[in-house]
């Protein structure tokens, strides 16, 4: 079920029924006009029952009818209590009453709130007497369990909230409730101030009203216990992420029959839904455009993927891709629990798509909430630098002069004549990669591109290039390689580096490099058949160290000592 703000909570800001009750105290002095007992009424920490409303009796006799505006009683016409009709010495009344009223007519005969005997001329109004609620909420306390237990996927935990530990007992510390009162459960998106009921219950070691709600999913049971899964849309109410950070859960105590599908601002626990915090340390993590984010994910044993959230990364921080700001770390899921490795892909930015992309970057196992990635994992792009060294060689076969070698690079060999071999020795590309191999001059802001290819043993994908010669006859070998013929590019002068860098399948910057992982700082002059090496660049691969603290439980912080109290004192 779904439940809004009562109209008197929609002048507060979004989550503001759970912020306060009226805790400052009020004093309301009521005197009778016509000589009888002077009434002053102090209220603490009393809710606004809108469109409810309060009616105070005396041994059944009615005395007011009121709400509460900032914590001070109040006419039901809106302006302020200041005298009260009444006859008669109130010192020998046994009983006075506040109770929860919806109709003005007729008597008093709603739930009552708070009571309380007088004692000389004093009375004190509590919730834990025995003509109220009769029960001490004081000492209430409990935790709540992240899960989904009626969807189909185990790790699907966000979706869900329950009021169990999980393995066969309630999870809170408060008395069953009198029949004029129930609890009842809510979750609240702190964005919009929409209170979403997890359903209505008596005692909190028994399934609420509706179990697992209309919003639950159509796979396995759910937990004995009060709570409800969010997994399926049910009219106005969607499928909501608990735990990314947005939400709020609470226990209200509720007026029994409740005709408002509001909470009632009698609020005994409350807690925002926060799972943990996942932190990542990184060292040498390509920085990215704006047109690149990256984002973490946890894996499972099943191979299904949670993300954890997206960032960029500056060399020292990280920061949130939309807003630009620092972040410390990215939300811990309440699924990071069970997750056997964490991973980091690349991603365009920004992304439509909930999936990842497949460039995964970066991958480690977990264990104790701990994972050490590196580019190594083979849940990452896994081992494809196997060599020490790959290497390359003049040649500049898109023209017919000879003398014209040294304008092309080119990543093959002729061992013996007629037979051509490849002299990167690199397996295919891994998923959600491509190759690209660099020029650049020390003096240049930007490298030039000789080609992209997944595979070295196949020509790469814009054969001689742009710059090639004009020789239509030309026969270009089937290896990667460029020439730099139209105009000439000097690129054996001195000045020159050619590397081989790792670039996301869908590219999002053409322009630029990625992850560098073969360099020859310097390109030299060599002759035809010389073959240059190009080392491997380990030593500068990134890494990156991750802990969380994530959990599927989280302790509710009682407000046993918040209670609605009255005091009344009369005199002649």
């Amino acid at each position: 079920m779904i439940r809004f703000a009562r109209s008197a909570l929609l002048a507060l800001a979004g989550f503001g029924f759970l912020s306060g009750c009226g805790d400052d105290t009020k004093t309301t002095i009521l005197s009778a006009p016509d000589g009888d007992d002077q009434l002053v009424l102090t209220l603490a920490r009393f809710p606004d029952p809108s469109p409810a409303h309060y009616a105070l009796t005396a041994d059944g006799t009615e005395l007011l009818r009121f709400t509460v505006v900032n914590g001070a009683a109040t006419a039901l016409d809106g302006t302020p209590v200041t005298n009260i009709e009444q006859n008669g010495d109130l010192g020998g009344t046994a009983s006075f009453r506040i109770s929860v009223e919806t109709d003005t007519a007729g008597s008093p005969n709603g739930p009552v709130i708070a009571a309380g005997g007088a004692s000389g001329n004093t009375a004190i109004l509590t919730t834990a007497n025995a003509s109220a609620l009769g029960v001490d909420l004081s000492g209430a306390a409990g935790t709540a369990l992240l899960d989904a237990p009626t969807t189909a996927d185990p790790h699907d935990c966000q979706h869900g909230v329950w009021f169990t530990d999980g393995v066969g007992s309630s999870s809170l510390t408060m008395p069953s409730l009198p029949s004029g009162w129930r609890y009842e459960g809510w979750v609240i998106d702190r964005t919009t101030g929409a209170a979403y009921s997890t359903g209505r219950f008596a005692s909190p070691g028994a399934a609420d009203d509706d179990g697992a709600g209309s919003t639950a999913g159509g796979e396995g049971t759910p937990y004995p216990f009060p709570g409800q899964d969010f997994a399926v849309t049910d009219g106005a109410i969607p499928v909501l992420d608990l735990d990314n950070g947005n939400y709020a859960s609470a226990l209200t105590v509720e007026p029994n029959p409740d005709t408002d599908p509001a909470p009632f601002p009698f609020k005994i626990l409350e807690k925002n839904v926060v799972s943990g915090t996942a932190l990542f340390t990184f060292s040498k993590l390509p920085t990215l455009t704006t047109l690149g984010s990256y984002e973490a994910w946890a894996s499972y044993d099943d191979d299904s993927l949670l993300s954890i959230g997206k960032f960029r990364w500056n060399g020292t921080i990280m920061t949130n891709p939309e807003t630009g700001r620092t972040i410390r770390g990215l939300s811990a899921k309440c699924n990071l629990t069970d997750a056997a490795r964490i991973l980091i892909s690349v991603e365009p930015y920004p992304d439509g798509d909930p999936a990842p992309s497949g460039s995964f970057l970066l991958g480690g196992d977990v264990a104790n909430g701990a994972a050490s990635l590196s580019t190594s994992h083979s849940f990452a792009w896994g081992t494809t630098v196997v060599k020490d060294t790959v290497f390359y060689r003049f040649d500049s076969p898109s023209t017919s002069i000879d003398t014209d070698y040294f304008r092309g690079l080119w990543f093959y060999s002729v061992p013996t004549p007629g037979d051509t071999v490849s002299t990167l020795g690199l397996p295919e590309a891994p998923a959600g990669w491509t190759y690209q191999a660099w020029v650049q001059r020390s003096t240049d802001a930007t490298p030039t591109s000789m080609g992209r290819f997944t595979d070295p043993l196949a020509a790469d994908s814009d054969g001689a290039g742009p710059a090639a010669g004009t020789d239509t006859t030309a026969v270009l070998p089937r290896f990667p390689g460029q020439d730099f013929l139209n105009p000439v590019k000097n690129i054996s002068d001195g000045f020159h580096r050619i590397y081989l860098t790792l670039e996301p399948l869908n590219d999002f910057n053409l322009a630029g490099a990625f992850f560098r992982i073969y360099e020859d700082a310097k390109i030299i002059t060599a002759t035809q058949t010389e073959l240059q090496a190009m080392p491997h660049l380990r030593a500068n691969f990134p890494t990156s160290a991750a802990t969380y603290d994530a959990s599927a439980t989280f302790d509710f912080e009682g407000l046993g000592g918040a209670l609605p109290t009255a005091t009344i004192t009369f005199a002649d």
